[in-house]
C-alpha cells in the first residue's frame, strides 16, 4: 500500500467491533458487574437470548399489572416532553 492510497475497509475491520458488541451483550445477560475471567461470558448465543426474552416477558407482565414505568433522569423528562405535545401552542422565540 502506497501512502495516500485510499484503504477499503472490510469484514475484517468489523470484526473487533462485533466481538466486543458481542461481549456487551452477554455480560448484560448475567447482570452486569464485574467478571474475573472471560470464560465468565461463555454460553450459546440462543441462551443469552432467551435471558432478554424472559426480563421482556417479566417487563410486560409487570407494566400490565402495574402500569408503565417511569424512567429516572433526564431519559424520562425527555421521553415525557415529547409524549405531551398537545399543550404546546407554538414557540417562545419572537420571530420578524
Amino acid at each position: 500500500m502506497l501512502i495516500g492510497e485510499p484503504v477499503i475497509l472490510g469484514d475484517a475491520d468489523q470484526r473487533p467491533q462485533t466481538c466486543i458488541s458481542t461481549l456487551a451483550v452477554r455480560h448484560l445477560a448475567v447482570g452486569g458487574g464485574p467478571i474475573t475471567r472471560l470464560n465468565d461470558l461463555r454460553a450459546p448465543m440462543t441462551d443469552v437470548l432467551k435471558i432478554f426474552a424472559t426480563q421482556l416477558a417479566e417487563l410486560q407482565q409487570y407494566k400490565a399489572r402495574y402500569g408503565r414505568i417511569d424512567a429516572p433522569g433526564p431519559v424520562g423528562r425527555v421521553l415525557e416532553d415529547v409524549s405531551d405535545t398537545s399543550s404546546d401552542t407554538g414557540s417562545d422565540t419572537e420571530q420578524e
